[in-house]
């Protein structure tokens, strides 16, 4: 709440172990963009990533620090 509050629009992502619905309804009316219930497979987490391109965010900074190291 207070990282909307301060107006921060990046998706925000819950990881929770309770997949009860009410939980899930709580995340939402904190703020967060999206749920995960553990146990989290890869490919549900990748999904989510993907869906807000935080993947491809993280591959670009991942590929930049490499060739950083190797040129730098």
């Amino acid at each position: 709440r207070q990282l909307r509050k301060s107006h921060f629009t990046q998706p925000i992502i819950a990881l929770t172990a309770h997949a009860m619905n009410d939980e899930r309804i709580r995340c939402f009316e904190s703020g967060f963009t999206d749920f995960l219930s553990k146990p989290i497979s890869r490919d549900r987490l990748l999904q989510v990533l993907y869906r807000y391109k935080m993947i491809k965010q993280l591959f670009l900074r991942e590929n930049h620090a490499r060739k950083t190291r190797f040129f730098g």
